[in-house]
């Protein structure tokens, strides 16, 4: 007599079959599938390895998983993998490919839409002639570099309902070629119209929740400390001097630093190379497409 067929579910078998699934639903290669939700899986792995080295609670990171050279396929694969918050550099290409993911899923998420599960994160050098697209297609902006784009989206958003989330962009390294505030003119732009009774009411249509930053890159773990937790202290600095003005956000870490972000504080990671490296040429855009 045959041994009866087991009933046990086989995981292994059972995201093998997922996999395929996900392939076959975009038009990619199996085995592209496969590099990207062992990415993604490896990923996962480190960030709650730095969250218990830092004493923090996973739940208390985001990923955002930056997505501004790769097609809309292969984000909607991202997405049906488990990532929940994708960042794109440029408004244009931020509506452009919200659109394109929302129509591969096909209704089973919609994407950016006001409590929605899929998050989409306006994480380049914003121009003030397309801070209108930003602040209707983007979930979160990251950007916000200068007080004359302040006051663009305190304009714009005066008009909206709910206005996308503000972080401010800070310059902590003083590096020339990075966008952002000094950490003074932080200060003082904060004292002016945060900190006191006479603070410009426009400015306070303006939903601000935390500071972004950038470090240099490849750089030493002492530099890293420096930046990431020069950005914790201004951020602390600014909710002292205005306690009714929380600042919950910290942006910063990317693939190559994001443990020490985490370990100073970073609420936001914003990591592509880690999530994509491996992956066939054909899931990258041509840089033509991306301009």
């Amino acid at each position: 007599m045959s041994a009866p067929l087991s009933t046990t579910p086989d995981p292994a078998n059972d995201r093998q079959q997922r996999l395929v699934e996900i392939a076959a639903r975009y038009s990619l290669a199996e085995e592209d599938v496969r590099r990207l939700a062992t990415n993604f899986q490896q990923l996962e792995t480190e960030i709650d390895a730095a969250c218990v080295t830092a004493g923090r609670s996973r739940g208390d990171v985001t990923l955002v998983g930056v997505t501004k050279y790769v097609p809309a396929p292969v984000i909607a694969a991202l997405v049906d993998l488990g990532v929940r918050d994708v960042g794109e550099s440029r408004p244009q290409n931020l509506a452009k490919r919200r659109q394109e993911v929302n129509e591969l899923l096909g209704g089973r998420m919609t994407a950016g839409d006001a409590g929605s599960n899929l998050r989409w994160h306006l994480i380049g050098h914003l121009q003030r002639n397309k801070a209108e697209l930003a602040i209707s297609t983007a979930s979160v902006i990251h950007s916000c570099d200068s007080e004359r784009l302040l006051d663009r989206l305190a304009q714009l958003s005066g008009s909206r309902e709910n206005p996308p989330p503000v972080l401010l962009e800070v310059n902590i390294s003083g590096e020339a070629s990075k966008h952002g505030f000094t950490s003074e003119e932080v200060r003082s732009w904060w004292l002016a119209n945060r900190a006191q009774e006479t603070s410009r009411a426009d400015l306070s249509k303006i939903p601000l929740v935390g500071l972004m930053t950038m470090a240099p890159f490849d750089a030493p773990e002492e530099t890293l400390h420096q930046v990431f937790g020069g950005l914790r202290d201004l951020r602390d600095e600014l909710q002292e001097l205005a306690p009714t003005q929380p600042l919950p956000l910290l942006s910063m870490g990317m693939s190559g630093d994001f443990p020490t972000a985490i370990e100073c504080g970073a609420t936001h990671i914003r990591v592509g190379t880690r999530l994509f490296e491996g992956l066939s040429p054909g899931c990258f855009l041509k840089p033509e497409a991306n301009a």
